[in-house]
């Protein structure tokens, strides 16, 4: 990629960051510990968006294209996240699969309105969800039992 391309690229990325308004979604990630596994959701500001979780199960359907999406597991909980703004997120998913967590997919986006499916093993985990700040931004996290 020639050097001005990428200074262009680089600064519209700046760009889109620094303009997303609280609330916006700005980071999922996946992590583990010895015991835990992680999905992190980052979002700016002092408040997360109202969410819901919920079992789901396939076929499901990445919207709008309306193509099936595959997803990695036996088992699958939908995170929705309701009242946020868009803005351009940064997808830490790729170390997956892990033993408990197998997959993290993000199925929709529209207008304020985020859903990512999560597919984890058969066997049964004990999950817990919870909130913290983290400087300027607040942190929902998703905690599976291993």
């Amino acid at each position: 990629m020639k050097p001005t391309l990428l200074l262009l690229n680089l600064l519209f990325a700046l760009q889109s960051f620094s303009q997303c308004s609280s609330g916006s979604l700005l980071k999922v990630k996946t992590t583990r510990t010895t015991q835990y596994e992680y999905v992190i959701f980052t979002f700016k500001g002092k408040t997360a968006p109202i969410f819901t979780i919920a079992t789901v199960s396939p076929p499901f359907t990445a919207s709008p294209s309306g193509e099936p999406l595959a997803v990695t597991g036996c088992k699958f909980r939908s995170v929705k996240f309701q009242g946020n703004v868009y803005c351009t997120v940064s997808d830490q998913t790729s170390s997956l699969p892990f033993s408990v967590v197998k997959d993290v997919k993000n199925a929709d986006q529209f207008e304020g309105y985020y859903e990512y499916i999560i597919g984890l093993r058969c066997a049964k985990s004990a999950m817990i969800n919870y909130t913290y700040r983290a400087g300027a931004n607040t942190v929902r996290v998703l905690r599976f039992k291993r």
